[in-house]
């Protein structure tokens, strides 16, 4: 009985809690060309010098977001995802290697 409620809350653990944004701007792009089937257009829009936001840990430039945790309830983060591209870079290895995640509770 009790391997058989695990079996059925289990995937209730994997389930998304919380996400700042979507990566996607829609299946075409802004002067109307279509995505691949099956495919999505991530771009960047006139005016701006960046899609989503900027950080360089040399020149002290960082993102932070800020989230609350509803009372009552206790989350486990297991997995964190980031998504990341270098502008102009031509490269064929990945041009990012580190990732600092700091996690402060203000209570």
């Amino acid at each position: 009985m009790l391997v058989l409620l695990f079996l059925l809350t289990g995937t209730g653990w994997a389930q998304q809690v919380y996400m700042n944004g979507n990566l996607r701007t829609g299946t075409s792009t802004s002067n109307g060309v279509a995505a691949p089937a099956g495919y999505f257009a991530s771009e960047l829009q006139p005016g701006n010098g960046s899609v989503g936001l900027g950080a360089n840990l040399n020149a002290t430039l960082s993102v932070a977001d800020d989230f609350i945790v509803p009372a009552g309830e206790i989350w486990n983060i297991s997995t964190v995802t980031f998504y990341a591209y270098s502008t102009g870079y031509a490269g064929t290895a990945a041009p990012f290697d580190t990732v600092f995640v700091k996690i402060y509770n203000t209570d």
